[in-house]
């Protein structure tokens, strides 16, 4: 499993920089290094192997010296702890000793620039640690666990070896400040400085009820015999919390009960809305301030982009009658299945079939087809139209880009094609790999006939 997630590194789509854009790039000596969107090197090409930089820093690898390299191929550096992280000069600020999991497609470990790498050596040590991006810290492997979800918090859940009981460390130094005491199966992260925590016995087991704390390990009280639950996070200024009756209502940072305990169960808030269940048995969504927004359904999904999937009747997969809504709690006409993909409130992607390699037509807000047919899409890559272009594949499979209206601007010529991160996105064009700017122009390419 680490291995596979290890791997993911190097599919994941490059990184952009508030300043500087660089991008990996592999030199005439065979090695890689980094150059800007002029395709001028700012760091001359020396590794094995290099992912794009998140923040100030980014991942490398070196093959080991008593490995012989005219017998190294494809991902062999998957066997072997020899990566680390360089900073902007080149220099490495940990040594390539290490293996690095980053996260994959858009679900970076914390966010590309905000989060973590988790670090671990698999030859040597069943310990875990984390590198830290915006403060450029590494804790050192001493943990059982790094919950590697992380928020706007600078704590981060971690669990120790010994005892398996989870507490909190600080991201930017590497040590614990909660100690280690709580439930570690399901350790919460904080979210505007609250977390919803268990805690637990020396043989891990789960003691007291979930409850509330600040960022200083304190106790939020709730009322009376209220308690928290492990699979809701703070969010809109509000947490789901469970009444002695068992009936859920949702409180505020100070925990006091802010929407009464009225649900069957409850959601935390995304984008504005939670889904809840009503005591008649239906589901729907409410608003903070506890109106409700829309109900009557079978069943719920949260919000993304300003859409929510619904279930019209069913209860599994087989009989289900699928619906979306919008923000206002309407139905969408146009959006009558689960094939539907939102990435804003006036553009849809739309499988065309069931089947889940189908391809896709875009769609503005009125279910308008803005694409002249329909293409597929780079499964590890965003779909949001990342710089304004988005790489599609069509009926040929060749790859090119569209704009959000669909039209073609970079026409459909190569074998693959990843998203832009600032100036320059990465292609293949038959045994060549290279960076190509908005315009579709050749920035700079390299032979590459076995990636």
């Amino acid at each position: 499993m680490k291995k596979m997630l290890c791997l993911l590194l190097l599919l994941l789509p490059l990184t952009a920089f508030a300043e500087g854009e660089l991008y990996p790039a592999r030199g005439d000596n065979g090695l890689y290094g980094y150059i800007n969107a002029q395709a001028e090197w700012v760091i001359a090409p020396q590794f094995d192997g290099a992912g794009g930089f998140r923040g100030e820093y980014a991942a490398a690898w070196m093959i080991p010296d008593d490995v012989d390299r005219n017998e190294w191929s494809g991902y062999d550096w998957l066997d072997y702890d020899c990566m680390g992280v360089i900073d902007r000069t080149g220099n490495w600020v940990l040594p390539p000793a290490y293996s690095l999991t980053s996260g994959q497609s858009g679900d970076w470990f914390g966010g590309k620039d905000e989060g973590i790498w988790l670090v671990n050596q698999w030859e040597s040590s069943d310990l875990m640690g984390f590198f830290d991006i915006p403060s450029g810290t590494f804790s050192g492997l001493k943990w059982h666990e790094v919950w590697h979800w992380c928020s706007d918090s600078r704590l981060i859940p971690v669990v120790e070896s010994e005892s398996y009981l989870a507490g909190y460390a600080d991201r930017s130094t590497g040590e614990v400040v909660i100690p280690y005491q709580y439930y570690s199966v399901n350790p919460a992260n904080f979210n505007d400085g609250i977390a919803t925590v268990a805690l637990s016995d020396e043989d891990g087991m789960e003691i007291s009820p979930w409850h509330l704390i600040n960022e200083q390990g304190e106790t939020i009280p709730l009322p009376e015999g209220y308690q928290s639950d492990y699979a809701n996070d703070f969010s809109c200024g509000r947490i789901a919390v469970v009444s002695p009756e068992g009936l859920w209502g949702f409180a505020d940072r100070e925990g006091r009960i802010v929407i009464p305990a009225q649900f069957g169960y409850a959601y935390q808030f995304c984008e504005g809305f939670a889904e809840v269940t009503f005591p008649e048995g239906d589901s729907g969504y409410i608003a903070v301030d506890g109106n409700v927004l829309a109900r009557g359904f079978a069943n719920t999904f949260s919000f993304r982009n300003g859409y929510a999937e619904v279930w019209l009747s069913g209860t599994n997969g087989a009989d289900k009658v699928t619906a979306w809504i919008n923000s206002r709690g309407e139905i969408v006409p146009f959006m009558d299945s689960d094939r539907f993909y939102p990435i804003s409130e006036d553009r849809i992607w739309m499988r065309t079939g069931k089947e889940y390699s189908a391809p896709y037509h875009l769609l503005d807000g009125e279910g308008n087809v803005l694409t002249g047919e329909p293409y597929n899409l780079m499964e590890m890559e965003s779909w949001s139209f990342d710089e304004g272009l988005q790489a599609v594949r069509n009926a040929d499979g060749k790859w090119g880009y569209i704009d959000l209206n669909g039209e073609v601007v970079i026409p459909f010529i190569y074998n693959a094609a990843y998203a832009f991160e600032g100036e320059l996105a990465k292609v293949r064009l038959g045994d060549r790999v290279g960076y190509i700017d908005k315009a579709g122009n050749a920035v700079y390419m390299w032979d590459d006939p076995v990636e």
